[in-house]
């Protein structure tokens, strides 16, 4: 008989008392004058993923990072400051990629918005390159300020626009990679980052937390939409191990994944094993690495996990996939922007989601934290388990639940649709909300907040 289950699912928010950067700060916006905007200086600076994508890669004609200049035009479009964050940029360069994709070499790779659409006058000024060495289909660009970039050979087909946009999402890429990195590196040599005098408390809290809710007649399974291993190593280095989908060493006491190819996930054990401890990076991971060329160095994209941090741009060959045709997709060692649903059908995505999926089903506890109820195949997963899950409780851990409007995205996104739904919620306090009906607590409080007070206690 399968072991009772807690699912614990984190989101951004659920890594901040760890100095993970926030998706976006209201109050920190990026302005710009008149006059400093076409020199690209900023005048106000936060900390966030949006305004780190906003001042990193490549510069338009004009001197303006184009990233900057996509969102000056959503902004122009009638968007709201905070309707646009970090996804919202990438997602337009991967319409971009898509726009140009090749259909004069491969009708595999055709484009098809591109008939019906003439984007030269349009997207003149971002198209900031030289084409040089070309020969057939295989070239270099001459990027401004660029030089590593430059180097780069196309392998793949592309128009030297997609081939453009394609260096530009693989830089903002690793610097969001770089940004991770930065409160959640760990290798075999460096091990202070997560393990720092600044965490001792809080990874001794977030430890017992978990620890509470571990037994022989009960596993739990933790799913995150972040890119780090913060909770995996934290757990670790106190005695509690959890699958992440790839197979470790067995030679070994400790964490080696130094294997010049790195390893591969153990795809049958991730969907066959349902009762062991797990970690699953369920949007990737700083240290996956994604090949586009298979063992028979055939196209095909798979993914590996190594020891320590990987960036995109090492990759030998960039994978490329289509997962509708006429939509060319370039895939990486993290998913973000608004390609989501259709790179989340590769593998080892595909196998930790339908993880996800059953466990909810599955679950006596379903722990929610800092998750803003924005991608549409997570609420799916939460959705469903409502509808035939009788038994599951569900906590949300979000000290903005109110102010962000989670509140009406969780009425709207989930519980609307469910066979119980008779109504709203039942605030106990100011940082306590219930929707009885569904079994569904919120906490308005820090992830710190609700370790230290041990408010989980409430629902044993």
């Amino acid at each position: 008989m399968s072991k009772k289950k807690n699912i614990f699912l984190f989101g951004a928010g659920a890594v901040i008392d760890w100095h993970g950067p926030k998706t976006l700060c209201k109050n920190n916006r990026l302005k710009f004058t008149n006059e400093n905007l076409s020199n690209g200086i900023e005048v106000r600076r936060c900390c966030c993923l949006t305004h780190l994508i906003r001042e990193s890669g490549f510069k338009a004609k004009n001197g303006v990072r184009i990233t900057n200049e996509i969102h000056k035009k959503l902004i122009k479009l009638g968007y709201e400051y905070d309707e646009i964050n970090f996804e919202t940029i990438i997602n337009v360069i991967e319409e971009f990629i898509v726009y140009y994709s090749n259909y004069s070499l491969s009708k595999i790779k055709a484009s098809v918005l591109k008939p019906f659409f003439s984007s030269k006058k349009a997207l003149n000024n971002l198209l900031n390159f030289e084409i040089k060495n070309k020969a057939k289909s295989i070239f270099q660009l001459n990027i401004p300020d660029q030089d590593v970039f430059s180097h780069r050979l196309s392998s793949n087909n592309e128009t030297p626009e997609q081939f453009f946009f394609q260096l530009l999402l693989i830089d903002l890429i690793d610097n969001i990679v770089a940004q991770v990195d930065e409160y959640s590196y760990h290798s075999k040599s460096v091990s202070n980052v997560i393990e720092n005098p600044a965490n001792k408390s809080i990874n001794e809290l977030f430890y017992q937390w978990i620890k509470k809710y571990n037994d022989n007649n009960i596993s739990s399974r933790l799913y995150t939409l972040n890119y780090d291993r913060i909770f995996k190593i934290i757990l670790k280095n106190r005695g509690i191990n959890l699958f992440e989908g790839f197979d470790e060493p067995t030679n070994t006491t400790s964490e080696s994944f130094l294997l010049e190819d790195g390893v591969q996930p153990n795809i049958l054990k991730i969907l066959t094993d349902i009762d062991s401890n797990v970690y699953y990076n369920l949007h990737g991971c700083s240290n996956w690495e994604v090949k586009g060329l298979n063992q028979n160095q055939l196209e095909g994209v798979d993914f590996f996990h190594h020891f320590g941090t990987h960036l995109n741009f090492n990759n030998g060959n960039l994978a490329i996939t289509q997962m509708e045709r006429g939509k060319s997709i370039l895939v990486t060692n993290i998913i973000t922007g608004y390609q989501k649903i259709q790179k989340t059908a590769l593998s080892p995505f595909k196998q930790m989601q339908a993880a996800f999926d059953k466990d909810c089903v599955f679950a006596d506890k379903l722990f929610i934290v800092g998750y803003s109820f924005g991608d549409a195949h997570i609420n799916e997963s939460i959705k469903t388990a409502l509808l035939y899950n009788d038994k599951l409780e569900i906590i949300i851990i979000d000290r903005g639940f109110k102010n962000n409007k989670l509140d009406e995205k969780l009425f709207l996104e989930i519980l609307s649709s469910g066979s119980r739904f008779n109504g709203g919620e039942r605030y106990h306090n100011d940082k306590l909300i219930s929707y009885d009906q569904f079994k569904t607590f919120v906490h308005i409080v820090t992830f710190k907040e609700f370790l230290e007070k041990k408010l989980y206690e409430t629902h044993n």
